[in-house]
């Protein structure tokens, strides 16, 4: 599955499932917005995704404050100049696999 052309926004980016999940996701060539608490955790992975080739934005807030969260989501759609949807794709915690159905079909 690849995702050229989309933005994708992963919590918890900076470390564990949440970071294997970003480097998957922009690996597959989405723009990916890093949401965390941790700035410099969210950096090195930002760096490691630009390292790589792929692109995305560092994006620094506490999603349970669901203010912050929904403005931070805007920005990340922003970022790329024009609106894009979001897919809603699930990740392997165990493998960091990307499918389209959860594992659920067939």
């Amino acid at each position: 599955m690849e995702f050229h052309g989309k933005v994708a926004l992963v919590t918890g980016a900076g470390s564990g499932i949440g970071k294997a999940s970003a480097m998957t996701l922009a690996a597959r060539g989405a723009f990916v917005g890093l949401l965390g608490r941790t700035e410099d955790e969210l950096q090195a992975v930002l760096l490691a995704i630009k390292s790589a080739g792929g692109e995305g934005l560092v994006l620094v807030a506490d999603i349970s404050d669901e203010a912050k969260a929904s403005a931070t989501a805007f920005l990340v759609v922003d970022a790329e100049g024009n609106p894009k949807l979001f897919e809603t794709v699930y990740v392997d915690p165990t493998t960091a696999r990307v499918t389209e159905d959860g594992g659920m079909a067939g």
